[in-house]
């Protein structure tokens, strides 16, 4: 028999159950008075539940004199009682399902709340007693023989529990802490039982006993979890979020049109509004994701939303049992300096990195993310660079020879415009409509969304840089990132320039797709220095490297290799 003790059984410890071989017995302590124990469980609290007649509304003593007023609230059904002065005195809540009284908040006539009670037939079964300040004094659990006071006081502005009173059969025992006794019937109910082989304490210190002990925290078992479900399951499914058909999603859309030619289902979530909280997440999954079942893989695309939300994203598929996995395409952990970063949960963050059982992430990003971030990744897929979806069937063609370079993006990513001292055409969003330009090297490409400028960009060289010299990790980001520019470019048949120390870099070393350089200040004389047949060369190479991206290659193997390593887990 394994014990585990927890303030309650959620879905994960529910989960993590169903694939023990051992009998598991529970051992928890939430007082929720609505709660439920399983067979397998005891509960701590179980006493102020231990009451079949519940109490009417009706049945309340001051229903007699008080003055009735009714006013709905979202799920449940609340009732005020008010004196003839006409103040709140007692607001009672039902239960939701049978009409019952669920909860009475009681008022003093400075419409200060004095005390909130859930009551079983007659008696209280839990209250808690507030002073004048608003602070609970008193904690009190009230069963059939049994009663349990919790003290609370106001030490150096801090809430202090201050001890413990246990009355039963009479007799009153008093502890320093509720945790004191807790502890102790622990180790009470444990001493009864035979055949322990673990006793795991889930989020609270491990019990100091002869049988194996161990501590926990909460989503310890997740991985585990939905791991278990994804093998056992005989008739899985996959999936891929996509996002809205916008221009900066593209990569995105990309990754989860070819996903779904290798047998992955779409999931789209709604347009707008998007909402930062909670139970927005939860809607669109509960709507857009109904037919995701346990066992299932899912692979979402990150980052999407709020870490707060994400966490919340996680939590709903992993209590399905659902093997969720990100696609990477940016870390913002380690693109800015985020101590600077106004509204930015880096705690958050990280957590949400590091619940995902599988990672389709850049090589060098994940070991940037360990160093600087302190985050490791669990089971990591390295891709090629980001494939790049075209808008005709045919193949790509090698560029023809010029020396002009063409850049796709925003201006700002160069530490002086000015300073330009080569043919250079910017394709992008408002680059010249907020700023000064008095370089004549510099030309306006305007706009063209990317699947469109692929089939325009047909000579010359396609630049990637990415410099700031107020911002050090804005060019620190690109040795660990994979540029969209990049696969724009091989898509297009461009032979590509980039910054010698990106991790780019080496793919086009490898494959002779361009040239490498340490500063813009050498691009000019760089490709002066290239001959009409060298660059026929590097434009044949990135004519065949792109032919693989615009059909999918890099996400197609990606995907592949994460279902053969799941395969042999």
């Amino acid at each position: 028999m394994k014990i585990v003790i927890a303030k309650e059984i959620n879905k994960e410890l529910e989960n993590w159950q169903k694939f023990q071989t051992e009998q598991i017995l529970f051992i928890t302590w939430t007082s929720e008075i609505e709660y439920s124990t399983r067979l397998n469980e005891v509960n701590l609290y179980d006493f102020i539940r231990n009451c079949d007649e519940h109490l009417e509304l009706t049945n309340l003593p001051f229903t007699k004199y008080q003055i009735l007023n009714y006013s709905s609230v979202s799920e449940k059904h609340q009732f005020e009682f008010k004196n003839f002065n006409d103040q709140i005195v007692n607001k009672i809540f039902l239960s939701g399902n049978d009409k019952h009284v669920q909860t009475v908040y009681n008022y003093d006539d400075n419409q200060k709340i004095i005390s909130v009670d859930h009551p079983f037939n007659n008696d209280v079964g839990q209250q808690i007693i507030y002073d004048d300040q608003g602070d609970p004094m008193t904690s009190r659990f009230v069963g059939p023989n049994k009663k349990i006071e919790i003290y609370w006081q106001r030490i150096d502005n801090k809430l202090t529990e201050t001890g413990m009173m246990l009355t039963e059969y009479g007799e009153s025992t008093f502890y320093n802490s509720y945790w004191d006794w807790q502890f102790e019937e622990f180790y009470k109910i444990i001493a009864q039982k035979q055949n322990i082989t673990e006793i795991i304490s889930y989020e609270l210190p491990a019990l100091n006993s002869h049988i194996k002990s161990r501590r926990v925290e909460k989503g310890s078992f997740e991985y585990n979890n939905t791991l278990a479900f994804y093998k056992s399951a005989k008739d899985r499914k996959k999936w891929i979020i996509r996002f809205d058909d916008k221009n900066h999603w593209k990569p995105r859309n990309d990754a989860a049109l070819f996903a779904s030619l290798v047998g992955y289902h779409q999931i789209s979530f709604d347009k707008e509004p998007y909402i930062d909280e909670v139970y927005w997440i939860i809607e669109q999954l509960e709507r857009h994701c109904k037919y995701v079942s346990a066992g299932d893989l899912v692979i979402w695309q990150y980052p999407m939303c709020s870490a707060k939300l994400e966490n919340a994203m996680l939590s709903w598929f992993h209590d399905k049992g659902v093997f969720i996995v990100s696609f990477i395409h940016d870390l913002t952990l380690i693109r800015y300096d985020v101590s600077k970063l106004s509204g930015y949960d880096s705690e958050g963050d990280k957590h949400v990195l590091t619940r995902f059982d599988a990672n389709i992430v850049p090589q060098k990003f994940s070991g940037a993310l360990n160093k600087i971030a302190s985050v490791s990744l669990k089971n990591v897929i390295s891709p090629e660079p980001y494939d790049f979806r075209i808008n005709h069937t045919g193949n790509v063609e090698p560029a023809s020879y010029d020396l002009q370079v063409v850049y796709a993006g925003s201006l700002s990513k160069f530490p002086d415009i000015n300073n330009i001292d080569f043919d250079l055409t910017v394709f992008g969003e408002k680059n010249f409509s907020n700023i000064n330009i008095t370089n004549d090297n510099l030309h306006d490409g305007g706009f063209i969304p990317a699947e469109d400028l692929a089939q325009k960009l047909g000579k010359g060289f396609g630049l990637i840089w990415d410099e700031d010299a107020d911002n050090v990790y804005r060019q620190n980001y690109t040795k660990w990132n994979w540029p969209y520019k990049f696969s724009l470019y091989m898509a297009s048949g461009l032979p590509v320039i980039a910054w010698k120390h990106s991790a780019i870099a080496e793919i086009i070393e490898s494959y002779q797709l361009g040239v490498i350089v340490e500063s813009l200040s050498e691009i000019s004389n760089v490709i002066s220095g290239i001959t009409p047949e060298e660059f026929h060369i590097m434009a044949e190479h990135a004519a065949t490297f792109g032919n693989k991206l615009i059909h999918g290659e890099s996400t197609k193997k990606a995907v592949k290799k994460l279902e053969l390593m799941l395969s042999i887990m």
